[in-house]
């Protein structure tokens, strides 16, 4: 998602502002601060806690911007924030973008649940671990859907 234009060039995308690479980049991309950042390993009065702050700030920020445009277009009922973060970083997470929606204008919005996620680190082996059980046991979509009416038509859902 595009975010503000710049004064040159084209608009950044949300994931260049909202993203770990950009919390690994505010840390001067040193691993071990980093992995200790997103393991909740990092001390709480750390030096390297401004930028991590400052990071998750901007992300907030720029998050709250996205779901605010997301629901301008779509009613959705949470806004579910996960990762391979620690728990309490997505906490701090999650309570930005909410203190970030309350800055903007939701008139004839219905503002969803920001919330945090349940899957977390797990999600991308979790995700994999499925593929093969949906590829067995889900139904094909050829089953249910049927061009009626010839060459370039558009599918019709047709129950038996």
């Amino acid at each position: 998602m595009p975010l503000q234009q710049r004064t040159r060039g084209v608009p950044p995308q949300l994931i260049e502002a909202a993203s770990l690479y950009t919390l690994r980049a505010a840390l001067g991309g040193d691993g071990a601060t980093y992995q200790a950042a997103i393991d909740g390993t990092l001390p709480a009065d750390g030096p390297e806690q401004a930028q991590v702050t400052a990071s998750v700030d901007e992300a907030a920020r720029v998050m709250a911007r996205a779901i605010t445009a997301g629901i301008s277009i779509v009613d959705v009922e949470a806004a579910v924030i996960d990762g391979v973060m620690h728990c309490a970083l997505i906490d701090r997470l999650v309570e930005g973008v909410r203190a970030e929606l309350r800055r903007y204008n939701h008139d004839g919005l219905i503002l969803p649940e920001v919330r945090p996620g349940t899957v977390g680190r797990d999600a991308r082996q979790r995700g994999g671990a499925m593929l093969p059980v949906h590829a067995r046991f889900a139904p094909s979509n050829s089953l249910f859907l049927k061009d009626e009416s010839g060459a370039g038509a558009e599918y019709a859902l047709i129950i038996h």
